[in-house]
């Protein structure tokens, strides 16, 4: 019996895959959702409503709850034809009626002042709430930008990267950047298991962010280093993810903790919080390690420490 769905929205870079008509096939399988390339090597995530909005994701919407891992396999054919998407010979996905999802901009009033108010409320959030694994333990860290024992790092690789990155972006924040990237920070691409590791995430967070913020050109310096890096330092499914990031899109909710860091509404930024947690197993912390980075380098560009 086949199992009947469809896509109730999409992301622009998974409208951009659906749209087409050449083969592809299932290159990752998930409980709620699975990765399919073309044949061009584009890339899409087909999931339910879990997952949530992204730029890669086609949102489906399924009548019970769905295990991918059941249905198909990695390796199973995928035809897009005819306003469909046919998995195999079990599953058929209606494309037609998708709405199409975009992060919103910065909301009026948002300013880096909120986010230094908002820090002692993130700190605290991750000390008595978030994961131990990840970047998330050292966003006080990457905020202040003070030192830390390699003992207390995700390694030691990740916070020489993550510091030596710092360091580097405050001052091309300044218009004093014209040194190239740090190696250290180089080799944060691909660092850490999972199927988006740790460095891959954090990456996304800084690309996203600065976007976000207008800084274009560093932004396009940085995605240029770090997706040259990703052709062989990590794995093809993170580096479309870095892609969407290059162009300032990722998950709904880590724009939407962006947004939350900069506001004067802490009920708001507890709430999105707790969707950021639900991302991966530490993508979400990952990515906002990033955020992070980026505007405590900001804060210190125009000369104010990051008191944490």
């Amino acid at each position: 019996m086949k199992k009947i769905s469809r896509v109730v929205l999409v992301g622009e870079f998974a409208k951009e895959f659906l749209v087409s008509s050449v083969e592809a096939k299932v290159i990752g399988v998930f409980r709620r959702s699975l990765y399919v390339e073309n044949t061009f090597g584009r890339i899409v995530c087909i999931g339910e409503r879990g997952i949530g909005p992204g730029p890669l994701n086609a949102v489906c919407e399924f009548c019970n709850d769905e295990d991918f891992t059941e249905i198909v396999n990695v390796g199973t054919s995928v035809r897009l034809q005819n306003s469909s998407i046919h998995l195999g010979s079990k599953v058929i996905i209606d494309t037609s009626r998708s709405e199409e999802w975009k992060p919103d901009p910065l909301p009026t009033g948002w300013d880096l002042e909120y986010f230094l108010e908002n820090l002692p409320v993130l700190l605290q959030w991750i000390a008595e709430t978030g994961p131990r694994e990840g970047l998330a333990p050292l966003i006080a860290q990457v905020a202040s930008g003070e030192k830390i024992s390699n003992k207390d790092a995700f390694g030691p690789i990740s916070w020489n990267g993550i510091s030596n990155f710092r360091h580097w972006l405050s001052y091309s924040l300044n218009g004093e950047g014209n040194h190239e990237i740090p190696a250290a920070a180089r080799r944060l691409v691909g660092l850490g298991p999972g199927l988006t590791p740790s460095g891959d995430d954090f990456w996304c967070g800084v690309m996203i962010a600065l976007r976000a913020l207008g800084h274009f050109e560093i932004s396009e310096k940085i995605s240029g280093v770090i997706l040259n890096q990703a052709e062989y330092r990590t794995n093809k499914i993170s580096r479309a993810h870095l892609e969407c990031a290059a162009r300032g899109q990722g998950a709904e909710a880590l724009h939407e903790a962006i947004s939350a860091v900069g506001m004067a509404d802490q009920v708001r930024l507890g709430s999105v919080l707790r969707v950021l947690d639900k991302l991966g197993h530490t993508s979400g912390w990952d990515s906002l390690a990033g955020v992070v980075c980026v505007f405590g380098a900001l804060v210190t560009s125009k000369g104010h420490p990051v008191l944490v």
